[in-house]
């Protein structure tokens, strides 16, 4: 699950309606987890709303009842493990037919899962990035090495095993540029939603009595992960979980995970 190779995204889709799909089938068009809400809203004939926006995902019932679809073979379909802030390149995808092109990321950046491990642990939690480097030693995110993205053929290489960008350079550079469109689409999207959402807890919060931040934190849930974040003497749990939480102060009787006893 750390990342966007096909050992962390390729699952198996099974799906099961008796007397009305027919069985014993197995489908090659590879399908992602938003094409399930446009083909429920097929399936059930309802209807979004009118100001709703467009679905990510496809209705993928034609492909269920078992007819072809080159349009399903082929189509783009992006990637993305990021734990903030999106960063463009940093482990992320997109698969269009056989091919795949694949980022790594900067593995400095990527090395923030360790807390132990990288000084700017509680900065990259903190600050609305987490995959760019944010080192003291490091260059900033622009001009930092990147590791260049890699090229797969994933019907004569599932395992990914063998970098073909070389070979095709055209074809990256399309790929590229297409991750890159939709990239920049769904960023604008995640801005947008980010400062609505806090826009809505200061207005929510505004002249509400809110709860003992530091004491919920540190007595409710007992993570032990990473002590220089959880720890109230080197970090204000504010800023590490933004928010309130709807949650009882544990009394002093409480187990190690705020539970009574």
């Amino acid at each position: 699950k750390q990342d966007v190779l096909e050992g962390g995204i390729r699952v198996p889709c099974i799906v099961s309606w008796p007397g009305h799909l027919p069985g014993g089938r197995v489908v090659d068009s590879p399908v992602h987890g938003c094409d399930w809400l446009p083909t429920l809203f097929a399936l059930t004939g309802a209807e979004a709303p009118a100001n709703a926006k467009p679905f990510d995902g496809r209705d993928i019932l034609p492909i269920l009842w078992g007819e072809p679809s080159r349009e399903f073979a082929e189509r783009s379909l992006f990637f993305q493990r990021n734990r903030y802030a999106p960063v463009r390149h940093a482990n992320a995808a997109i698969r269009e037919g056989r091919w795949k092109l694949y980022w790594p990321g900067d593995p400095a950046a990527l090395k923030k899962d360790s807390g132990r491990d990288n000084p700017s642990y509680l900065r990259g939690i903190v600050e609305p990035h987490w995959e760019m480097p944010m080192d003291a030693e490091l260059a900033p995110p622009s001009n930092a090495p990147q590791p260049a993205p890699r090229l797969y053929d994933l019907d004569a290489d599932p395992g990914e095993t063998r970098d073909l960008a070389a070979e095709h350079p055209e074809l990256v550079r399309d790929l590229a540029a297409k991750h890159d469109a939709w990239f920049a689409e769904v960023a604008a999207e995640w801005k947008q939603s980010r400062a609505a959402i806090e826009s809505h807890d200061r207005a929510y919060w505004q002249g509400r009595a809110a709860p003992d931040p530091a004491e919920l934190f540190r007595d409710f849930w007992q993570w032990k992960y990473a002590p220089q974040v959880t720890d109230p003497k080197s970090a204000d749990p504010l800023k590490v979980f933004r928010g309130y939480w709807s949650a009882p102060t544990p009394s002093p009787e409480s187990d190690e995970r705020g539970l009574d006893r």
